[in-house]
């Protein structure tokens, strides 16, 4: 009986829903139209934490979005409702904008709705948004003498739009239209991961310094940039000091050669100290700091409370120009120091060849899955390379949960690896447990036995219980002639383990 009377409430919202949404919702997407020139609609758009808005238009005229929520019974406490929800809509986009603009392109897409071109462009820094309740004209009428009371608790200036059942007109509340200059919201990415956030932050740069830096080694923890014609040792770092709660950016100093590392640091400390108060250098580094005997460092901190959640793209804004300052002050006078010693770095001639044969792979996967727009939107591939000379092609299809779960081609000095990576603390055990579960069909679908091989392929030491499901081929003088082979043999292992890494996922 209990569960009937669930049953019927479940019902009776659904179908409240339903009229609010031909009733209301329906010709107030009509007005917004006509009037305010929208030309992308979507509704009951999910936002973060599963919260639905009634409606979201585009006006790509005024590049503005409207936000909407309708309510068919217009009683008091109903209407406060509304307007709670709209200022709860407006702090969910305010503080995950990224994922709005994406959760409504991507509707628009799903429902065949033409996407207006103003809002593919990346370089957003805000989003502009109006904000409106549209009510029954005729439920409201009795709480007339109260709505400018209710209307003045909140801010900031929500419109409103009377609508009549009857005859579907609606109209502007003169009082209380909806505002005619646009609130602009700060655009607002946050990252699920360092590792994510890393990522996005090492494609800045690559797009940034392309010709400049030869090598971009990537660890959950930090990345190093390494200039091209100087020894490795010598580089840039981002690091997430967790123990601290700091993130270090600076210029280290690690050759072996204590005396080097000595000759370099005191001439860049005469150089360039004059014109940086805000960098600190250190001749002595502890070793629990990173540091260790001879080691030395330029550097600077940035407070970060350990939380993924703070993890956004004004952060990384933050990092990307304390990090471009040390490049711009240290570049050449390092480059010139280290000519000076007699220390010039060549790197290997394969390095190039390597990174050339991996960029074609990656295009060649792209065009063999033929992707549909949503799926290419949903697909990162990243090349990055490290200072012994192995180079790295990671692809991820599900970078919205975690960029830790990814397919991955690997040159090492010898060999070609084509692997599965597992390296996610809350994700392994569940994507591994499906995977053994569907071995057989997997082994017979790539022709060899892969699940319970791990043993045989190069460790993952963190988190602890990541794992490499994959294989190693063996690699003659040229890369070229492996090229078909590998871009089949990925192909066969995104179109057979990536369905059930995402279904685990979804668990």
């Amino acid at each position: 009986m209990v569960e009937n009377k669930s049953l019927q409430k479940s019902r009776r919202r659904r179908k409240s829903r339903e009229k609010e949404s031909t009733e209301i919702g329906d010709p107030a997407v009509e007005f917004l139209r006509k009037k305010y020139k929208c030309d992308g609609f979507i509704r009951q758009l999910r936002l973060k934490g599963g919260h639905k808005v009634d409606i979201v238009a585009f006006s790509s005229s005024e590049k503005v979005f409207y936000i909407g929520e309708c309510k068919r019974v217009a009683a008091l406490t109903t209407m406060a409702k509304a307007l709670g929800q709209i200022i709860g809509y407006y702090c969910l986009i305010e503080n995950y904008g990224a994922e709005f603009r994406e959760g409504f392109i991507e509707g628009c897409e799903n429902k065949g709705v033409k996407i207006p071109l103003s809002l593919m462009d990346k370089t957003m820094k805000v989003i502009p948004i109006k904000l409106f309740v549209a009510f029954n004209e005729k439920g409201m009428r009795r709480y007339s003498n109260l709505l400018d009371d209710l209307f003045d608790k909140f801010e900031p200036h929500i419109g409103l739009l009377k609508v009549n059942v009857e005859t579907k007109k609606v109209t502007e509340d003169l009082e209380r239209p909806i505002p005619r200059s646009s609130k602009p919201v700060p655009y607002t990415k946050r990252f699920n991961s360092q590792r994510e956030f890393y990522f996005e932050m090492a494609e800045e740069l690559k797009r940034k310094y392309k010709e400049i830096f030869e090598h971009l080694e990537i660890d959950p923890r930090y990345f190093k940039l390494h200039l091209s014609d100087v020894p490795p040792y010598f580089h840039f770092e981002l690091n997430f000091r967790n123990e601290t709660r700091m993130i270090e950016i600076g210029l280290h100093l690690e050759s072996p050669q204590e005396v080097e590392n000595r000759q370099i640091f005191e001439k860049l400390q005469k150089e360039t100290q004059t014109h940086v108060s805000n960098f600190r250098f250190q001749d002595n580094w502890p070793k629990n700091e990173g540091g260790g005997r001879g080691k030395r460092r330029i550097y600077s901190y940035v407070k970060w409370d350990g939380d993924n959640f703070h993890l956004t793209n004004k952060l990384m804004e933050e990092l990307l120009q304390i990090l471009d300052e040390y490049i711009r002050t240290f570049k050449e006078p390092l480059r010139k120091t280290v000519s000076e010693l007699g220390l010039e770095y060549e790197p290997r001639k394969d390095q190039k060849e390597k990174i050339e044969f991996l960029e074609i792979i990656k295009k060649r996967i792209e065009e063999k899955l033929n992707f549909s727009s949503k799926l290419k939107k949903k697909y990162n591939g990243w090349i990055t390379s490290h200072p012994d000379h192995e180079v790295i092609l990671q692809i991820i299809f599900w970078h919205e949960r975690s960029r830790s779960i990814h397919f991955e081609i690997r040159i090492p000095y010898q060999g070609i690896w084509v692997l599965l990576d597992l390296e996610s603390e809350d994700l392994n055990k569940k994507i591994y447990d499906c995977l053994k579960e569907k071995s057989e069909e997997i082994e017979e679908k790539l022709g060899k036995k892969l699940i319970g091989k791990e043993s045989e392929l190069p460790a993952v030491t963190t988190p602890r219980d990541s794992k490499r499901i994959g294989e190693r081929f063996r690699r003659g003088r040229s890369l070229k002639n492996m090229e078909d082979f590998i871009v089949t043999r990925m192909v066969e292992y995104i179109k057979v383990l990536a369905p059930v890494v995402i279904d685990a996922m979804k668990k």
